[in-house]
């Protein structure tokens, strides 16, 4: 294997580190497909770039809420009401 593909693929320890999350995250990720693996012997190698996705999907910004958007709870018919709760009828 050359170097640079050598460089291409990660242990599961060196991906959960990277991820911050359990070996065992990593090997249901990869059984489910979530990132792409390969088994070299007993060993599973997983693909640098699936690791590198994850992490720039993480730190990609969530939109903000628009302000005109947000409905008024105010007038919202309420689904439970104290006179509801102690058996009273409206």
């Amino acid at each position: 294997m050359s170097d640079t593909r050598a460089h291409d693929l990660l242990t599961v320890a060196e991906a959960a580190e990277r991820l911050r999350t359990p070996e065992s995250t990593i090997r249901r990720w990869c059984a489910e497909g979530r990132l792409s693996s390969t088994r070299i012997g007993r060993q599973l190698l997983i693909g640098r770039a699936g690791v590198d996705a994850i992490i720039a999907d993480a730190n990609r910004p969530v939109p903000m809420k628009d302000e005109h958007a947000e409905t008024n709870t105010m007038n919202a018919p309420r689904a439970f009401t104290m006179s509801a709760a102690r058996g009273h009828r409206r």
